[in-house]
């Protein structure tokens, strides 16, 4: 008679330890931290790139209303100042996508003005502010 034998598979898996479980969990924790504040970054860099292009806008126009006219504009209406989604609130205050923008003279005579961004670009409670002045 003819016997067959089953060989028996050792079972030396012991399968995963809690401290490697722990460092793992760790591991993956850390870096989403890291790209978390990576990512909250990136989205403040690009809200206050509205700010500086809108600011940079408004400079162009008062520069050609200048050349026009001799004097700056005293406020936004006069400029045509304008973003995209945008609306203007009243004479002097333009509202953006993120940002408040509003311009005037810093003497009487407009031979120098200011315009100024208000908007709250990183998510605090406080609003960040991006002033031009001429």
């Amino acid at each position: 008679m003819i016997k067959i034998r089953r060989a028996r598979a050792k079972n030396n898996e012991q399968g995963v330890s809690l401290l490697e479980m722990m460092l793992t969990i760790f591991a993956v924790s850390l870096l989403a931290c890291v790209a978390a504040i990576s990512y909250t970054s990136y989205i403040s860099e690009a809200r206050r790139t509205e700010g500086v292009l809108g600011l940079t806008d408004i400079a162009r126009l008062q520069k050609a209303y200048h050349i026009d006219h001799g004097k700056y504009a005293s406020n936004i209406m006069e400029l045509g100042f304008t973003v995209e989604n945008g609306k203007l609130l009243n004479p002097n205050t333009y509202k953006g996508d993120k940002y408040f923008y509003t311009t005037s003279w810093r003497d009487e005579k407009g031979a120098t003005y200011q315009a100024q961004a208000v908007g709250n670009i990183d998510g605090d409670k406080f609003n960040d502010l991006l002033i031009i002045f001429k």
